[in-house]
This record gives C-alpha cells, sequence and structure tokens, in this order.
C-alpha cells in the first residue's frame, strides 16, 4: 500500500488531515484528524473528503473506501453504503459482565434494516 495524505490548511498551518492507503485501484480513507476548533469555519472535514475524491481521480483509482460514520454526507456523495458494526471490548471485568444487556443501547449498524 502506497501511503499519502489529504491535507486542509489555513495558511501554512495543517488544520486537518487523513491517511490516504492505496492498495491497487482501492483508496481508504483512514485516520482523519484535526483541529476541531478551526475545523467548523473552514468545513475542513469535508474537504478532507473533496481532496480524497481528486486525489482518486488522479490515482485512477476505481474504488474508495471512506469507511464507517457521516453515512448521510457518503451517501450525498454517491457513496454505496454497506452492512458494517462496531466491535467493544473490555477487560473490565464488570463491563464484561454487564455489556451484552446494554450493548443494544450502544451499537450502531448500518444496512442491516
Amino acid at each position: 500500500m502506497r501511503p499519502a495524505f489529504a491535507l486542509v490548511k489555513v495558511g501554512e498551518e495543517i488544520i486537518a488531515y487523513s491517511l490516504l492507503l492505496q492498495s491497487g485501484n482501492t483508496l481508504f480513507f483512514k485516520a482523519v484528524g484535526m483541529d476541531y476548533e478551526l475545523s467548523y469555519k473552514t468545513k475542513a472535514y469535508f474537504n478532507l473528503y473533496y481532496k480524497t475524491l481528486e486525489y482518486a481521480a488522479q490515482q485512477q483509482c476505481n474504488k474508495i473506501d471512506f469507511g464507517i460514520t457521516s453515512y448521510e454526507f457518503k451517501q450525498w456523495l454517491g457513496c454505496e453504503l454497506h452492512p458494517a458494526a462496531y466491535l467493544c471490548d473490555s477487560s473490565n471485568p464488570f463491563i464484561s459482565a454487564v455489556k451484552k444487556p446494554f450493548a443494544s443501547l450502544i451499537e450502531r449498524k448500518i444496512g442491516t434494516d
């Protein structure tokens, strides 16, 4: 996989980034970080997606895996949603004992309706 970064800057200051990994013709959008205070004013999170689309086109990628979360925005971009779920585990005995009855309260699944 070849790594690259999508960056959003204000002047010379990087205020948001995402790690982009390419495998063949697939680009993976990973590890987003940002200055949250500045990100709202600059719409940095959304600009990372636009920069990723631009990079994917330059690299002639025919598939982008944007991961999970931000489903409405990704659908607006034209993404196809696939069933996904988070997994959480704990080594704390108390949490392990009570997690099962409460799992449905915290789980977030997409595409399983």
